[in-house]
Formats: C-alpha cells, sequence, structure tokens
C-alpha cells in the first residue's frame, strides 16, 4: 500500500501518514509491521523486548532488493548479497533502530494516545474549510489504505518517541571550533591490522554423501524441488501521464485553497546572529561588560576568539534548545546575549539582524499554488478512475470490455512464480508477479498501484501448476549443497582453533588442528572511507577495537575471517584543514554522536540473533 500512498500524496488526505510511514517502511519493510511480539515460529532477531519475526524480515530483504534492482536495472542473487554482507549490513540497520526504540521507551520518552491523536486533529489535511478536525477525510484515508485507526495511532506514537529521543541525542546544535579537531579524528582514525582467512571452498571434506543420504534430504526438502507455476496473463495500465493536464481553476477557488493551507505558508521569526565559545562563564561575562561599555562586536571577536570561524548564521527559534532559544530570542538587535553555558563551553551570541514572523500573501505562492494544484487533480482524477474500474470489476464487467470502456492498452506476459522482478517497468515489476499469482484463473485482479503515477489490472488467461522435480534430475544439486554445509561446518571449525591459537600467540605452522585448511594472512589498513572490501559493518566493529584486540570470526564473501589490530593510525591533518563549511561539521558531530550513542545502546540491550534465518538461503525465501 506504500505505492498507493505515494500515488495519493498530493490529491488526498494521507500526507500526514507519509511522514510516519515512509522511514519505518524503508527499515522495516511492509509485512507484519504492526507486530511488536510476532508469534510465528522462529525469529531474525531480539532487541530488549521487541521481536523481528522471520517474516518481516524476509520482507524487509524483499524491498531492499528491489530498490537496488530498480536502481542498477540488474537481478541480484542471494550468492552476491552474502558475498558484499548485503545481510548483515541491513540487521545492523535495523537492529540499530531497535536499540533507539526500546531506548526511548526506557527512558520515558513515550508518548500517549491523547497525543498522537491531538497531534492528527491539527494536522491541515484533516481539517473543514472552517479549520476545525473532520474524522470523515481521516477515515476515508485509513480506509482506502487498509488501516484503522489504532495502527496509525501506533505508528504516530513511534515516531514521535523518536523524535524525542532525537531532540535529546541533537539538542545543541553549535559545535565550538576546539572540539572539531577531536571529533574529525575520532570518525576519521584508521586501524593497522593482520587479516587471517580461511578458503571454505579448499576445506577438504574426507567423505561424500551417500545416495541414501542423498534422498533423505530430498524426501527434508521435497517442497524445493519443482518446475515452477506458469501464467499467462493480460494487463492494463491507468496511467497518470494519459490524464490531461486542466488550467481551468479560477482565483477564487485557488484562494479558497490558499485560506486552507494558510498556516502552511507562514514563515517564523528568524534571527541572523554570530557567536563565540568561551572556556569559562566568568570569561564570557567579562566581554559582554566590554561590549555594553562601547567595544564593537568584532573587535571583541579579534582579541577573545581570533582562531573561531565566526560567521552569520540564520536560526529559528524552534530549531534551538531551551537555554540557547531564550538567549537569542530575548536580545535585541545589534546586542550581545547574555552567555549561556554548556558542555562544549559558553557561548555569547550577537545579533545582527531580525525577521519577524510573516505569513506569505497569495501574491506571493499563487504561481506555485496553482501548479501544486492543478497537479492534485490531476491525481484525485486518477485515483477517481481506478475507483471506478474497480466498481465495475465488482460489478462483473469482463476484461475486454473494461479496456474498450476506458480506452486502456492491453499487454500479455508469460510469468513464473519464481521469476525474479527488475522494476524496469511494470511489466517486470514485483507487484505484477506478485498480483498475477494471486488472483483466481479466469478472474480479474483489483485495481493495484503501482510507483508514484499509475495503477494497473489484470486477468488471468492459463495457469499451468507447479510440478515436482524427481530426484535424478535434482541430484548433482543436492551434493553440491551438502558439499558446501559441510565444508562451511568444517571451516567453523577451523576459525575457532585459529582463534585460539592466535590468543595464545602460537605458532600457526605447528598447531595441528589447522593442518587439513587453507590459510592465509594478509596486512590491511583499514578506514571509514577504506574497507578494502571487507563488509562495513565489521569494519566499523575493527574499528572500535584497540591495539592486541582480536575481532569475532566473520564469513566474507567465501571465507571465514578474523582480524587483529596492530596498530591505530591518527587522521590525516590535511583531512581537517578542508573540513571548513558549517553542514559538514554538523554532519560530522551528527555522526559521531549517533555512532557513539548506538555503540552504548549495544552493550546495554541483549540482543539475540538467529543467523540461519538472517542468511537466506533459499531464493523462494524472496
Amino acid at each position: 500500500m506504500l505505492n498507493f500512498f505515494r500515488q495519493r500524496l498530493n490529491g488526498a488526505a494521507v500526507k500526514v501518514l507519509m511522514v510516519f510511514l515512509l522511514v519505518i517502511f524503508a527499515l522495516w519493510g511492509v509485512g507484519d509491521l504492526f507486530r511488536h511480539n510476532p508469534m510465528g515460529p522462529r525469529y531474525a532477531f531480539k532487541v530488549d523486548k521487541i521481536v523481528v519475526s522471520e517474516n518481516e524480515w524476509r520482507e524487509a530483504v524483499r524491498m531492499q532488493v528491489q530498490q537496488m534492482q530498480a536502481m542498477t536495472g540488474e537481478s541480484v542473487s542471494l550468492e552476491e548479497l552474502q558475498k558484499h554482507g548485503f545481510f548483515q549490513s541491513l540487521a545492523d540497520k535495523m537492529i540499530n533502530r531497535a536499540l533507539l526504540l526500546a531506548e526511548a521507551r526506557r527512558a520515558g520518552l513515550v508518548v500517549s494516545d491523547d497525543m498522537a491523536k491531538l497531534y492528527l486533529t491539527t494536522q491541515p489535511n484533516f481539517l473543514d474549510a472552517e479549520g476545525k478536525f473532520n474524522k470523515d477525510k481521516l477515515d476515508e484515508a485509513l480506509r482506502s489504505n487498509g488501516m484503522n485507526e489504532a495502527q496509525l495511532v501506533k505508528i504516530v506514537k513511534e515516531e514521535m518517541m523518536y523524535e524525542n529521543l532525537a531532540d535529546t541525542l541533537f539538542a545543541n546544535p553549535f559545535m565550538p571550533p576546539q572540539f572539531i579537531e577531536v571529533l574529525f579524528q575520532a570518525v576519521n582514525i584508521g586501524k593497522k591490522a593482520t587479516l587471517y582467512e580461511i578458503d571454505i571452498s579448499k576445506t577438504k571434506l574426507t567423505e561424500q554423501p551417500s545416495d541414501e543420504l542423498l534422498k533423505a534430504i530430498f524426501e527434508d526438502k521435497r517442497n524445493q524441488f519443482y518446475i515452477p507455476q506458469k501464467r499467462d496473463i493480460r494487463f492494463a495500465a491507468l496511467r497518470l501521464a494519459d490524464i490531461e493536464p486542466q488550467n481551468n481553476v479560477s482565483d477564487a477557488e485557488l484562494q479558497t485553497v490558499y485560506e486552507q493551507r494558510k498556516e502552511m505558508m507562514q514563515l517564523p521569526e528568524r534571527r541572523n546572529i554570530q557567536y563565540i565559545t568561551l572556556p569559562s562563564l566568568e570569561q564570557a561575562q567579562k566581554v559582554r561588560a566590554e561590549f555594553e561599555s562601547g567595544k564593537s562586536w568584532t573587535d571583541l571577536v579579534k582579541q577573545h576568539a581570533p582562531k573561531q570561524k565566526v560567521e552569520p548564521q540564520m536560526v529559528v527559534r524552534q530549531a534551538l534548545e531551551n537555554k540557547l532559544g531564550e538567549s537569542v530570542f530575548n536580545t535585541d538587535k545589534n546586542r550581545v546575549s547574555i552567555p549561556v553555558e554548556t558542555p562544549e563551553g559558553t557561548h555569547l551570541f550577537y545579533i545582527m539582524d531580525i525577521l519577524p514572523q510573516t505569513t506569505l500573501t497569495f501574491e506571493q505562492v499563487q504561481p506555485e499554488l496553482k501548479k501544486q494544484y492543478l497537479e492534485e487533480k490531476r491525481y484525485e482524477q486518477l485515483a477517481n478512475l481506478a475507483q471506478q474500474v474497480e466498481a465495475d470489476i465488482h460489478n462483473g464487467i469482463p476484461f475486454d470490455d473494461l479496456t474498450q470502456k476506458y480506452k486502456l492498452k492491453e499487454q500479455k506476459a508469460t510469468l513464473t512464480e519464481d521469476q525474479r522482478a527488475t522494476d524496469k517497468d511494470l511489466a517486470n515489476s514485483g507487484e505484477l508477479l506478485r498480483q498475477a499469482f494471486a488472483t483466481e484463473p479466469n478472474k480479474i485482479s483489483s485495481v493495484v498501484p503501482h510507483g508514484a503515477d499509475q495503477f494497473f489490472v489484470l486477468t488471468i488467461d492459463t495457469d499451468t501448476p507447479r510440478q515436482p522435480k524427481e530426484f535424478e534430475t535434482v541430484r548433482d544439486t543436492l551434493i553440491q549443497e551438502w558439499t558446501k554445509n559441510n565444508q562451511l561446518k568444517l571451516a567453523s571449525q577451523g576459525i575457532e582453533a585459529l582463534e585460539d591459537a592466535l590468543k595464545q600467540d602460537a605458532d600457526l605452522k605447528q598447531v595441528k588442528e589447522l593442518e587439513k585448511f587453507s590459510i592465509a594472512s594478509r596486512q590491511v589498513k583499514l578506514s571509514r572511507a577504506n574497507t578494502e572490501g571487507l563488509p562495513q559493518g565489521w569494519v566499523a566493529e575493527l574499528m572500535a577495537l584497540s591495539v592486541g584486540e582480536m575481532s569475532k570470526p566473520v564469513q566474507v564473501e567465501n571465507k571465514l575471517a578474523i582480524a587483529k589490530i596492530n596498530e591505530t593510525i591518527p587522521a590525516p591533518k590535511e583531512g581537517l584543514q578542508k573540513l571548513g563549511n558549517q553542514p559538514q561539521i554538523d554532519r560530522l558531530q551528527g555522526e559521531v554522536i549517533l555512532l557513539q550513542y548506538l555503540t552504548n545502546l549495544r552493550k546495554k540491550y541483549k540482543i539475540d540473533i538467529n543467523q540461519a534465518v538472517i542468511d537466506i538461503n533459499n531464493p523462494d525465501a524472496l
């Protein structure tokens, strides 16, 4: 339903839903979204009391794979995903989000149902012409998207909790220059390490599987070996591009739209400021007293903060932490604020200019508002057309009559149930593929959204059921899978023996348990920018280790690897000199704060990862 939200984003009352759903859907997937304690037979991972099921995990993987295929235009195999550390990287991101949710709950950043409902009642798209909350508009949006109020309230509550936690983390937006170097060093530090690898494919097995064993494996996994189901379909698209643009909106109608959205046209009070950071409250008070006695701000900056980069910044009250906001916005123009103490030092603000709150006039926004409003009406026309087609389907109109009535272009396709979606176009999309096998033969599907600007409908002409494969046709495949699994098991024993030997500083050539393994070692220089082809998540763990410490074993491509840290490499000074603009500094600060915060949360909360579920090996799982 996410694409349906996007389609009607401009024309229907669902804008507020998208604010909260986009972030969640992108990370967690749409399946089983609202169940934090799924009761399925297996789980992917647990963080504190938050449980992510196997189904949720597979749906998240499927969505991410589809996005990659859409960007590259190429299909991606499970082997390639495993090779590049895709599964672990995605799991890390989802675990991070679960950690933040767990911490928000623990910290008491709880949002009540009433608070969430109050927020919804203030959203412009749910208000009537008089500016009053209209529950019918909210109900319409919920019905259109297959949700109920309780589900939406739950999403709103969680997102408000995240925002509260973020406000706590990033309350102070100012970065004194003396701290920039410390942060730069923390983020851009490097490590020299020795990387040890056991090649799984070269691990020699002492026996081969018997036919009896292979047949037992075949019977146990019989449902994985089949000739896939095939369907011949016809489909037609309802596209925004086929709806003629309009230009017939009157000034009076546009004026009404402007009045309904007037609160969105407001610009809050803004202040153009400069600030310096001093080491103590006493010194800041002294500097302010000098200003009050007649000394210019420019001279004070040169005298007391000569190395600080003091530039004008435009700020709004809502973006500042309480103490900072009160200081800045309670100071008159061309005056210096009272000092504000923070963990980074004491700030003094000079108010260069004050731009009062203002509302953009109808004349100022009319051209852009007209353009947006007409585009919204096109989306509404498309949504209305989709509803008309849906009604005709329920009334039993045949597919051929449907395409003729609405002048829709009919297309044909032959699809198999294990076919990979590339999402290059509608004919190769995951939505079409899923709908083709969810629709009964000789029936017409419901109207389904695709992308940001079209719907489609399809019918099934012929259906060829799935056929089981015989043992002899998959015997070689079974041998290959058995060999790979047993090589991995044996190599896992080898990496454990290697880890023990390294901890004891033993001569690896003299360790009997390692004789049957192909072990290679190499020196690597790692940093955030240079991972030397290793999974980013693992490199991040290595960067947190101290000299002499050893990593946990990890699978990298077709090898099991372990690393020992030999040396810490300081960040290059020339990189710091290039870090001159505030957006880069702000981003650097945010990365450091969040990275350290998540590192602490991983120590604080119990994380249980079901690696057998995370490492998807069966293409049917997607």
